[in-house]
Order: structure tokens, then sequence, then C-alpha cells
């Protein structure tokens, strides 16, 4: 990827917040754009077919891209106040043109063309990391067997990615920090919203030695879709997605869907036989075997290595 600093490069920033706006323009075809033109602003330059005999976009794609070229002037001052927020949070945006972009993202199906960090940018550069996520009420079991598996993930040198929520993702940031790992959060608001209020000082203590990361510009409050979405980027950052408890219809199964579409390695807390009602979610993923799936009885036994995968279990 190429090392440029996109804030010196208004252009290229007003070109990704305009395109971001045309509807079926998904992080795939952002990805296309970039490696095909190694810029996302020349895009503008092409006609209509050039476009489509290039890119074999969708014609509404094509048009929704024509149509956002009249209106380049509107988000080049949206460009140069985002940058103008970020300069006075100490916060960043960074993209593919960015050495910093984190290359397992890079690599998904998620590769969002711009994200908003707060917090220290070489944690984006680890590629050792796993995704713990759960439910936002776990059992005593649960939040015991979850300190024990990220101090080990700590231990081996593992960055801890989650979302920030109360839960299993406070007990997982917070087990990182205690054991001074590496953390990050990923939100489905703007970096700078405190989101939630309870979380506020474990935000402070990530951004630290981690940081806060989002799709979202500055300033946009909690969205509904957007707790949703950043599961994606959750899994996409993260070599490895530990699903520590969940029941068939929680959100954390939009994690464990996530990462069927990226192909991760998925680890599922199985617990003692008198806690199993509240994992359903956790036996369903044990009973598809979809994707590589890792049955951990216990924290202690949390292990991706390659010759783990005999412990994988049809239930």
């Amino acid at each position: 990827m190429v090392n440029l600093r996109l804030e010196h490069d208004i252009r290229e920033l007003t070109a990704i917040l305009s395109l971001l706006r045309v509807k079926g323009l998904g992080p795939v075809k952002f990805r296309s754009i970039y490696e095909q033109l190694n810029s996302f602003s020349r895009i503008f330059d092409l006609s209509k077919g050039d476009i489509e005999s290039r890119f074999k976009f969708h014609e509404k794609i094509v048009n929704g891209i024509l149509t956002q070229k009249n209106d380049l002037e509107r988000f080049e001052e949206t460009a140069k106040d985002q940058l103008e927020k970020a300069n006075k949070l100490n916060a960043h945006l960074i993209t593919y043109f960015d050495k910093e972009y984190p290359r397992n993202l890079y690599n998904s199906n998620h590769s969002v063309p711009l994200i908003y960090v707060l917090g220290n940018l070489s944690v984006l550069k680890d590629e050792k990391c796993c995704a713990v996520v759960g439910t936002r009420k776990p059992i005593d079991w649960t939040q015991k067997q979850i300190k024990i598996a990220v101090k080990k993930l700590v231990n081996e040198n593992f960055t801890i990615v989650s979302g920030l929520a109360l839960g299993v993702d406070e007990v997982a940031h917070s087990a990182a920090v205690e054991n001074n790992g590496k953390t990050i959060a990923v939100v489905g608001c703007g970096v700078d919203f405190p989101y939630p209020a309870q979380n506020t000082l474990l935000r402070n203590k990530i951004i630290e030695n981690g940081a806060i990361i989002s799709e979202y510009s500055f300033g946009t409050k909690v969205l509904v879709f957007g707790l949703k979405k950043r599961n994606k980027i959750i899994v996409g950052l993260s070599k490895y997605a530990l699903i520590t408890q969940t029941s068939e219809k929680g959100g954390t199964m939009n994690a464990y869907r996530a990462a069927l579409e990226q192909k991760k390695p998925v680890g599922v807390f199985y617990p003692p036989p008198l806690l199993r009602k509240q994992f359903d979610g956790n036996l369903k993923i044990l009973k598809e075997r979809r994707i590589p799936v890792l049955k951990f009885s216990n924290g202690g036994e949390v292990n991706f290595s390659s010759d783990s995968y005999d412990q994988r279990l049809i239930i």
C-alpha cells in the first residue's frame, strides 16, 4: 500500500467521502478502485463507459458515481471539517493510502476505505489480533473464563479486539488493560462520542496504549445499524474470533456471520451442562461447523494454533 498521509491530500479524502454516499459501492468495490487507479479522485476523470468497462459496476452504481462528481465542493468542506476536528481531538483519519491501515482489515471483505482512530496508531499494525465478543449480560462463569482467556492471549502477544459495549466487551478490554496488553475497541458511533457512558474510564485507559476505531465520522451518535456493522470490522481486524456467550438471537451472532463471510477461524466456549441453556448460540455454532470451529471448555484451553483443531466437536 502507498505510504501517503491522507491528512495532506484533501482531494483524495473528498473523493472518499463523496463515494461513500454511492449506494451499492461497498468495501470490496472501493478496494477495486484503489488497486486499479491507486486513487479515488481519478475515477471522476473517467467517462461512464470507461467506469463500466474497467470495473464492471452495475449501471446504478456508475450513475451514482457520476452524480457525486457534481457535489465534490460540498464534500471538500466536509473533509476539511473532519480534519479540523481530528486535529482538536488528537485523532486520525486513516485510509488505504496510509501505512497504518490494518492489514487484516484490508484483506477482509469489509475493508472500509476510511477509519477514524483515537489513540495509539502503532496498535493498528498488529496482525496478531483476536476478537473477543459476546452478550451484554454474561454470567459469572463467562466473566471468569474471559479474564483467564484474555490473560493467556495477551501473554501470547495477541491484541484483543472488541466493541466497548457493556458485558463481555467490557470484561475483555478491561482484562487486556489489567494485564498490560494492547486492545482495540470498535464502536458504532463517532470515536469522540462517549458510548456507553458507563465505560468512559475504560475508554480513556484503552486510548493510552490501544485505540478506539470507527467507520463513522466525528460527532456521529450511536446508530443501531452501526452497532451491528461494527462486528464486521471487529472480525476484519482479527485473525481469530472468540465467541464467549451468546443466544441464538443475540447480536453476537452478527460477529459469527462476519466470521463466516471472512472465513475466519472461530473459538467457542462450551460450558458445563447446567449452564448450557444460556449458551444456545454457542451450541448452534458448534453444530453447524460451517467454518473451522474450536470448542473451549474453559478460558485456559483457548488456543488458536493449528495443532489445536482436533478440539473440534460435533454435538
